[in-house]
């Protein structure tokens, strides 16, 4: 038997081989929706860290992101 957390439409299935697990991972999405908002679901970790690093580079200069 298998559990399932449904990330969809921002993410994909996630499957875990405990109840337990599956609640875990349940617990940390909505924590990252409610302190992140949908625009956090959308970018991976790795991204988001990638564009804060991006960000701290063009501290001071006339340059962004955007």
């Amino acid at each position: 038997m298998f559990w399932e957390v449904d990330l969809r439409p921002h993410g994909k299935r996630k499957y875990f081989s405990s109840k337990d697990a599956a609640l875990g991972e349940a617990q940390i999405q909505r924590t990252r929706l409610r302190n992140e908002g949908l625009e956090g679901l959308e970018f991976s970790i790795e991204q988001r860290t990638d564009a804060k690093m991006a960000m701290a580079v063009l501290a001071g200069s006339s340059l962004s992101l955007t």
